[in-house]
C-alpha cells in the first residue's frame, strides 16, 4: 500500500485523511523499523522472525562524506510544515516501535552482544574507506575480506547483487547480457561474477566470539 498524495491534497480534512492512512498501515504492517535505531531494529527483527545473529550482521557503508545539519528554529519549523505527512508517519511508527521494544525482555543485553559481534565483523572485513556511490563513503576491504564471500556479499550494493544472482541462476540471461554483467561489476571490494560462482559461502566463515 502507498500514500496517495493526490487524495491527501484534495481531501476536505487532511488530518483525518492522515489518521485513516496510519490506521490502515498499522493493520497492514506488522513491524516497522526505524533507521536511527538500526541495530536495535535488527535485533527486534531477529526476535520476531526467529533469526540468528549471522542473519543480521552487516557492514557500515554509504555514509555521507559531509553531513549537514539544520539548527535554525525558523528553518526547522519550515521543514516540519513542508514535510507534515512524513513527520506524522514517522512519529506514529516511532511510537509503535518503542511499544514493541518495551515488550521484549532482555533486548538491550541482546543488542550489546550483536553490536560486539558486528564490530568483530567490521574489523575483520574492512581496513579503510573511499569515496564511493553518489559521494558516500564506501568500504575498502582487508586482504582477508577480499577473499571472503560473506565480507564481499555484505559490501555489495543491492542492485549489483541481484543482477549477479540473476546472471548465475536465470537461464534466460543471454550470453551478451552475461558478458555485460561480468564487465560492469569488477570492484575489488564487491562481488563479481566469478566470485559469486566459485567462492564457498559455507566453509568460508568469519570466526566470532561472544
Amino acid at each position: 500500500m502507498g500514500f496517495s498524495t493526490e487524495r491527501y491534497v484534495n481531501s476536505q480534512d487532511k488530518e483525518s485523511f492522515i489518521g485513516g492512512f496510519l490506521e490502515e498501515a498499522a493493520r497492514s504492517w506488522n513491524l516497522v523499523l526505524i533507521t536511527e535505531y538500526f541495530d536495535l531494529s535488527l535485533v527486534l527483527l531477529k526476535r520476531r522472525f526467529c533469526l540468528e545473529y549471522e542473519d543480521i550482521l552487516y557492514l557500515r557503508s554509504l555514509e555521507r562524506v559531509k553531513k549537514e545539519t539544520v539548527e535554525e528554529p525558523y528553518t526547522l519549523a519550515a521543514i516540519k510544515d513542508i514535510q507534515h505527512i512524513d513527520q506524522a508517519i514517522y512519529s506514529y511508527f516511532n511510537d509503535t516501535f518503542w511499544e514493541e521494544v518495551e515488550k521484549e525482555e532482555g533486548i538491550f543485553e541482546e543488542l550489546a552482544v550483536f553490536q560486539k559481534l558486528n564490530r568483530q565483523v567490521q574489523s575483520f572485513c574492512v581496513q579503510g574507506s573511499k569515496v564511493g556511490y553518489h559521494g558516500t563513503l564506501a568500504n575498502v576491504l582487508s586482504d582477508e575480506g577480499k577473499d571472503n564471500f560473506h565480507c564481499l556479499a555484505m559490501n555489495t550494493r543491492c542492485l549489483p547483487f541481484s543482477l549477479l544472482l540473476e546472471a548465475r541462476d536465470d537461464m534466460r540471461v543471454t550470453e551478451e547480457k552475461l558478458e555485460e554483467i561480468k564487465g560492469e561489476y569488477t570492484d575489488p571490494d564487491s562481488l563479481n561474477y566469478d566470485q559469486i560462482i566459485n567462492l564457498d559461502r559455507k566453509t568460508d566463515i568469519i570466526n566470532l566470539s561472544l
